[in-house]
């Protein structure tokens, strides 16, 4: 018998391995994008002795941010007080391997990502099974998690493998405290200790894994002097960590500064438009990847709608707690890190440790509850749709952050033939990279051309984040004013993102060495123009004016009076 449960158990996993591996194998070939360049920038320093071990300290003084701002690698209307900075040696040393095997060859970092993501799948089935002791209802659990369409950026993206370290430690470490807790050895509480560290080094949001731990014993115990009477040598452990965590990041000021303070008002706000479109995507499926929380205002309605009857399921599920005790635990595994993950924009990355306890109830509904329709209710959103969305999010992403670079580098391969050292790129609008409103590609654009034209490294403008047509007038041989005729600059989160939500003011100036950029015309408190003055004459043949339109990128000639997208 104990030969027949170990073959289902090794098929069970042998099976969870190979649904990985059809679902997100093609993204071997996927390459880098966003963060994984200035990640790589980092790993090259780190390499060089030029930084200390850890590629997560972006940007941490001023003094950076100018260097960076005049590199153009960050955004010319980047806040001085904007800061990058997190202390993450495991994940660190997990790129830092790839770096010093592979160099930039994404296709190592790809199959790491792939690797990292399967032992997950394949530890929460045996997490799942350690608490329903039902090999077909664990495999369920963790063929959901596999599959849940949330993931697919995390999956694909090199720069999110902190957060599938982070999970797959995290779930290390309680798996180690179930044995614990039935077996009592020293082993299982060192390797429980150590596993909760390796997460905490890895991601911040890791703190929070005690109150799990504790949730689980009041499970058990019911009453917290029982919990603490034979308990509190877990505990203690786990509090010195975290002093010590909590003191040393303070002392070292690590942390990023992304909207600097906010109001509780606000913050309540946000809170309860990002946690909606978490809770939608993570139940339905729905793809949120860089939605911004303004969302929320045009489609509230139906969003309401769709929450209220989650609300509606969680609570047949809430139900049957007296069964199954560890109902009360996985919904908390859900909503545990929503309120730590809602600063704009909002991706459905974040939600791979609260997928965690979304999965075992999911699993727990069909193999358990006895209730047909919420049965084929998560038959339905949670092993039929997933593949059929996954597809759908395959060709989406390549579609908008692979074909759109490529044809880019195919525009500037036949717009800059002769590539040189003057040579001075200034973008006036962009394609749609991501949501009508919001776009991504400028980014990291300058990383990006950096690491496809090695040689080729010079100033990038963007002269606005629009991903639609802007009205362009030459004012004389030194002068333009860019604006956009329906919407406004520095209103879309990513750009809000790196402004810090800074109010401007007309006739505010942003010196570049190229250019020097001036708010121009305020409309109620928003920017609707720029000024930009160039140091040399516009009709420099270095001066490359790069715009994109009818779906391929060209270059607008100012010398010829014409504008791009005159009516």
């Amino acid at each position: 018998m104990k030969i027949k449960g170990l073959n289902k158990t090794s098929a069970h996993i042998a099976i969870l391995i190979l649904v990985v591996l059809i679902f997100y194998i093609h993204t071997f070939d996927s390459g880098f994008m966003f963060d994984d360049y200035a990640q790589q920038e980092m790993l090259k320093r780190i390499k060089n002795n030029q930084r200390e071990m850890n590629m997560f300290n972006f940007i941490t003084t001023q003094e950076e941010v100018r260097e960076y701002i005049e590199m153009t690698v960050i955004p010319w209307w980047t806040s001085p007080n904007w800061r990058v900075k997190y202390f993450r040696p495991v994940a660190t040393f997990s790129h830092l391997i790839d770096y010093s095997l592979w160099g930039s060859n994404p296709i190592p970092y790809h199959i790491n990502n792939v690797i990292w993501y399967a032992m997950l799948v394949v530890l929460l089935y045996l997490l799942y099974r350690s608490f329903c002791n039902h090999g077909a209802m664990a495999f369920c659990g963790a063929l959901v998690f596999a599959l849940e369409p949330c993931h697919y950026l995390t999956v694909r993206w090199p720069a999110s493998r902190n957060d599938i370290i982070c999970a797959t430690f995290l779930v290390a470490s309680f798996i180690c405290y179930l044995h614990f807790c039935k077996k009592r050895r020293i082993l299982s509480s060192m390797l429980f200790i150590l596993s909760y560290l390796l997460a905490l080094l890895t991601k911040e949001l890791a703190f929070l894994f005690p109150v799990l731990i504790f949730a689980y014993d009041w499970i058990r115990y019911k009453r917290f002097k029982e919990i603490v009477k034979y308990h509190w040598k877990v505990y203690l452990p786990l509090i010195i960590i975290n002093s010590i965590y909590f003191a040393f990041y303070h002392a070292y000021d690590y942390g990023s500064y992304w909207y600097g303070e906010t109001s509780l008002r606000d913050y309540s706000l946000e809170f309860l438009k990002a946690t909606s479109l978490y809770l939608n995507s993570l139940f339905y499926g729905v793809i949120i990847a860089a939605l911004s929380p303004d969302v929320f205002s045009r489609y509230w309605h139906i969003i309401i709608v769709l929450l209220l009857f989650l609300f509606y399921i969680l609570y047949l599920i809430w139900e049957q707690r007296r069964h199954y005790p560890e109902i009360s635990l996985f919904i908390l595994w859900i909503f545990l890190l929503l309120p730590f993950i809602i600063v704009p924009p909002i991706n459905d990355r974040l939600l791979l440790i609260p997928s965690i306890g979304y999965a075992y109830l999911v699993a727990l509904a069909i193999f358990k509850l006895g209730r047909k329709r919420l049965t084929l209710f998560f038959i339905a959103i949670g092993l039929l749709f997933p593949p059929i969305i996954n597809t759908i999010q395959a060709h989406t992403y390549d579609e908008v952050l692979q074909s759109n670079f490529k044809r880019l580098y195919s525009a500037l391969d036949e717009i800059v033939v002769r590539k040189t050292s003057k040579d001075r790129l200034f973008f006036i609008n962009f394609p749609r990279v991501g949501l009508a409103g919001e776009n991504y590609m400028y980014l990291e654009l300058y990383l990006s051309l950096y690491y496809h034209y090695p040689q080729w490294k010079v100033p990038v403008y963007p002269l606005s984040a629009f991903d639609d047509k802007v009205s362009v007038n030459l004012l004389d041989d030194h002068h333009m004013k860019i604006s956009h005729p329906a919407r406004f600059y520095f209103k879309t989160n990513t750009e809000k993102l790196f402004s810090l939500d800074h109010t401007f003011s007309q006739g505010e100036t942003f010196l570049l060495p190229d250019v020097k950029i001036t708010i121009d015309k305020i409309e109620e408190g928003k920017v609707k123009s720029l000024e930009v003055e160039f140091v040399e004459s516009v009709d420099n043949p270095f001066y490359y004016f790069l715009y994109f339109d009818k779906g391929r990128w060209q270059r607008w000639h100012p010398q010829e009076g014409e504008s791009p997208f005159r009516n």
